[in-house]
């Protein structure tokens, strides 16, 4: 008799099944525009999914189960860059170095794709509105404000994004008259210009930020669903 593993790779399971499943287009762009981003802002959106509500996240935990069928608790790279070549975006992707992507996205730098990493890399489309994104940056604030007084140690920052260096230049400009702290206007801050830089740098795809005050307007219909023939599009908010 077949185990539940050996059931899910037989030939006629893997002909006449549903398919690989593939992200959607709006998550394809969110996982490259992550992969671009600066490391602070991978750092803040995987804190902010560290400390997220599951039904905050729940399309993303599903998405994540149909890419981890095995239910190890991780995706290895070669499934997940199937599941990009395979989507919507990959006429985006197909010039792309996956191994340098896929470095971006495995923070921890243990070969493979966790939960808490996907879910971050999926945040990262949010950032594009104006009040999404203000959002994001007061609950990666919150994160770090172990007190809840409104105010960080500039210690506790250096440390979080030691291996940043634009990042810690921007920290010391922007809280230069402080007594050795950043409130989270300053932080804000701090993302905002760490974000339009990166656009600057790395152009459309790289960051999928505004740099304006005004929230930017996503060409894809926040509803809109995508679908495929014999495959699994994985749509998630």
């Amino acid at each position: 008799r077949l185990t539940a593993a050996e059931a899910m790779h037989h030939s006629w399971l893997q002909h006449c099944g549903p398919g690989k499943p593939k992200l959607s287009l709006r998550t394809a762009k969110s996982v490259v525009g992550y992969s671009k981003a600066p490391r602070a802002i991978r750092l803040c959106l995987f804190l902010v999914a560290t400390h997220a509500e599951d039904a905050e996240v729940k399309k993303f935990r599903r998405a994540f189960m149909r890419l981890d069928p095995s239910c190890s608790g991780s995706i290895t790279q070669e499934d997940f860059e199937q599941s990009l070549v395979s989507s919507s975006f990959s006429c985006f992707v197909s010039n792309y170095d996956f191994d340098d992507l896929f470095a971006a996205l495995d923070l921890n730098n243990n070969g493979t794709l966790e939960y808490t990493e996907f879910v971050a890399a999926c945040l990262y489309r949010k950032l594009r509105s104006w009040s999404r994104g203000r959002q994001l940056c007061a609950k990666a604030f919150g994160a770090v404000d172990v007190d809840s007084d409104g105010r960080v140690p500039l210690s506790d920052l250096q440390r979080l994004f030691h291996d940043d260096s634009e990042a810690l230049r921007i920290l010391q400009a922007i809280t230069h008259s402080d007594a050795g702290v950043c409130d989270e206007a300053q932080f804000y801050d701090l993302i905002q210009r760490l974000r339009c830089n990166s656009r600057k740098k790395t152009g459309r795809f790289g960051s999928v930020l505004s740099c304006g005050s005004q929230a930017s307007v996503d060409a894809e219909s926040e509803d809109g669903n995508s679908s495929d023939a014999g495959s699994q599009v994985l749509e998630e908010d």
